[in-house]
């Protein structure tokens, strides 16, 4: 029995670093699959680099000079087209954010369901699933937040909060009703003995 703890504290050590290659698993295949707005290959992106590019060689041809009229003109159109461009990748941000948020936490609900439905005799992985569904329900909870609509925010924190309350319940307090042994029913007291016939 001595070797009990040290089991103990092997099984919690790896449920809790199962957890953690869960989120990053899932965090990693939803950026993946689903980039934000400022990855490289987006449109958007690239027409803001070829305007930073075209800005820096009209300053490296002024030589330092000031710039003549119809320089001056074209880096008012690049500056004011570069203002589009990030206001345009801002509300991008502000929708991948949301959709992210949310994408997130329908992956925690399957994972915080999947540990559910684990049998009692795999419990170090259904509790290191279990945590993986919470530490990625924070993780999308942290998505909300980027992004600029409160209402949205609000929606995703209250479906976390309601989710993990849910969970916690049919983990914690009903799964240890279920396991736990009936009541041992008290013997029934002795049928009367008829009188005896005179």
């Amino acid at each position: 029995m001595a070797d009990q703890p040290k089991r103990d504290a092997l099984q919690l050590i790896f449920s809790f670093f199962l957890g953690i290659l869960l989120v990053v698993f899932v965090g990693v295949g939803v950026f993946t699959f689903y980039p934000g707005p400022q990855a490289p290959d987006n449109p958007e992106q690239e027409r803001l680099d070829e305007l930073f590019r075209e800005q820096e060689q009209i300053f490296r041809g002024s030589d330092g000079r000031e710039p003549t009229t119809q320089e001056q003109e074209r880096l008012d159109e690049i500056n004011q087209e570069i203002d589009e461009i990030n206001q345009e990748l801002s509300d991008q941000r502000a929708v991948w954010s949301r959709n992210t948020s949310i994408v997130l936490i329908v992956f925690a609900t399957i994972l915080m369901i999947v540990s559910l439905l684990l049998p009692e005799a795999m419990s170090v992985i259904s509790n290191g699933t279990l945590l993986g569904g919470l530490f990625t329900m924070v993780y999308g909870t942290g998505w909300s937040f980027a992004g600029d609509d409160s209402r949205a925010r609000f929606f995703v924190v209250t479906v976390a909060l309601v989710l993990t309350l849910i969970f916690g319940y049919l983990k914690f307090v009903r799964g240890r009703e279920l396991h736990q042994s009936p009541p041992a029913e008290e013997p029934a007291p002795p049928a009367p003995s008829p009188p005896p016939e005179s």
